[in-house]
């Protein structure tokens, strides 16, 4: 209880300061825009981040009329159980961002992403805080990733191409790059579907079994609010090459990576 009034203040005092932003940006070339939404687990690229409990999250962007752009996502995470240890740590996942969106008409446009994940844990013991960060290269498990977006049909269908010199800040399993093909359209007043297929692959350093790990994803999601308020019902998971990958060689529970339906709800401003 404890964890989540401190997210819930934090979340608080950002939305706070989010509507002062946007109380300015009439009188500047920035724009400011943001959200606040409840799922019901966050989910990363087909797996769960939360132990598939429950996740709030927020964002805020800033952009210039440019097309520079900076702002932050965050959310609270719940570590994997491993065979080899009963505990789950408690995080809150910060990711630091800024970018530069380029438009070459209505039906194409560029944008170039700097990602940088950090990892703030709650409450975890030493060995806890070893154990997970015994395999990075920096110390830690933040890392930072590099994006490339090409976006086609007003935006409706991207693809997506990134990279991390090195994996889920794991720096022994070497680099690893991520391709994703993502549509995301409306389809009817108040209704839009989403779905995408992306591939992790990892440069790595110790497993020799691995070869690309595929995510999918199918959403339906109602809109309101001239699109800025959403409930979306998705069917998320990975293929059988992702889940033997996890299981034998990272020894996390199946829970961590089962097909699985995700409920959210958001709140834009």
């Amino acid at each position: 209880m404890k964890k989540l009034t401190i997210i819930f203040g934090v979340v608080s005092l950002l939305l706070g300061a989010a509507s002062i932003a946007r109380a300015a940006e009439e009188k500047s070339d920035w724009s400011v825009v943001g959200s606040v939404a409840l799922s019901s687990e966050y989910n990363f690229r087909g797996l769960t981040l939360s132990a598939r409990q429950p996740a709030l999250q927020h964002s805020v962007t800033a952009s210039h009329k440019s097309g520079g752009y900076f702002g932050y996502w965050a959310s609270n995470v719940n570590g994997q159980k491993r065979s080899s240890t009963k505990t789950q740590q408690q995080a809150l996942e910060i990711d630091l961002y800024a970018g530069l969106y380029y438009e070459v008409n209505e039906n194409f446009y560029v944008d170039l992403l700097g990602l940088f994940y950090t990892y703030n844990f709650i409450g975890a013991t030493s060995n806890d805080a070893n154990e997970l960060n015994a395999n990075s290269v920096s110390g830690n498990l933040n890392y930072q990733e590099y994006f490339v977006t090409l976006g086609f049909l007003g935006g409706k269908l991207k693809l997506i191409g990134a990279y991390s010199p090195e994996f889920f800040g794991f720096g022994a399993l070497g680099e690893s790059s991520y391709l994703q093909v993502a549509y995301d359209g409306q389809v009817a007043d108040n209704f839009k579907i989403r779905a995408s297929v992306g591939s992790t692959n990892i440069s790595n350093k110790i497993y020799k079994n691995i070869s690309s790990l595929i995510d999918y994803k199918l959403a339906f999601v109602a809109n309101w609010n001239d699109g800025a308020d959403e409930a979306e019902f998705a069917f998320i998971g990975v293929d059988k090459n992702a889940k033997d990958f996890y299981l034998n060689d990272f020894g996390y529970e199946r829970s961590f990576y089962e097909d699985r339906l995700q409920f959210t709800l958001k709140k834009g401003f």
